[in-house]
């Protein structure tokens, strides 16, 4: 992933953690229908939050011209092209092994 592209991510998950913060504090305020639609709220930005904490834990290890720049085009491609990363990864170095072993 590109300095560029992982400091959005970066930043996109700090704009997150505030925006959660904000949330359980106007959650505790409230009252009947505001405090459920605040929930309900807060429940949908966890659970994307979530699905952005493991991207960046699973970014892919180069950047794929295809992609695109946004965070959120890496955030839905980024899993799938970070195991294809790894695979490849693993593949290569075994295939160094074995030709250091000749």
């Amino acid at each position: 992933m590109t300095a560029g592209v992982q400091q959005d991510v970066l930043d996109l998950l700090t704009e997150q953690h505030q925006q959660i913060r904000t949330l359980f504090g106007q959650l505790g305020r409230a009252e009947g229908t505001q405090k459920r639609e605040l929930f309900e709220e807060l429940v949908r930005l966890l659970a994307g939050h979530e699905g952005a904490e493991e991207v960046e834990a699973m970014a892919p290890t180069r950047p794929h011209p295809h992609t695109g720049e946004s965070a959120q085009a890496n955030l839905l491609a980024g899993p799938p092209l970070a195991l294809f990363d790894r695979m490849r990864d693993a593949v290569r170095d075994w295939r160094e092994r074995q030709k250091g072993e000749d």
